[in-house]
C-alpha cells in the first residue's frame, strides 16, 4: 500500500528563484510557478530509494545559534526571578 509520493519541482527560469537565505528558495515572476511532478516523470528526475543526501548544513553556525538561544532563554528566566523577587520584596515591604 503506498502511503503517497514524494513531489518534485520545476521552474520555467531556475534563475528567476529568489534567494532567501540557506538553502530556501522562493518562486518569482520572473521564475514562473512550480511544476509539481512525481520522480519519474519526463524532466523530473528520479529518486533512489536508501540513498543519503550530502548535507547542505553549515554545523559551526547551526551551533552558534544554538548557544544564542540558550543565553536568551537564560538571560529572560532570570530576569523573570528577578521580577519575581522584587515583587516579593515590593509586597513584604508594605506588610
Amino acid at each position: 500500500m503506498t502511503a503517497g509520493y514524494l513531489s518534485l519541482g520545476k521552474f520555467a527560469n531556475e534563475a528567476g528563484l529568489q534567494r532567501d537565505g540557506g538553502s530556501l528558495w522562493s518562486a518569482t515572476i520572473a521564475s514562473g510557478a512550480a511544476q509539481l511532478g512525481q520522480p519519474g516523470q519526463t524532466g523530473f528526475g528520479q529518486t533512489i530509494s536508501g540513498e543519503l543526501e550530502q548535507s547542505n548544513v553549515d554545523m559551526g553556525t547551526e551551533f552558534t545559534n544554538m548557544i544564542e538561544a540558550e543565553r536568551g532563554y537564560q538571560a529572560n528566566a532570570s530576569t523573570i526571578t528577578t521580577a519575581d523577587q522584587m515583587m516579593q520584596t515590593a509586597v513584604q515591604m508594605k506588610q
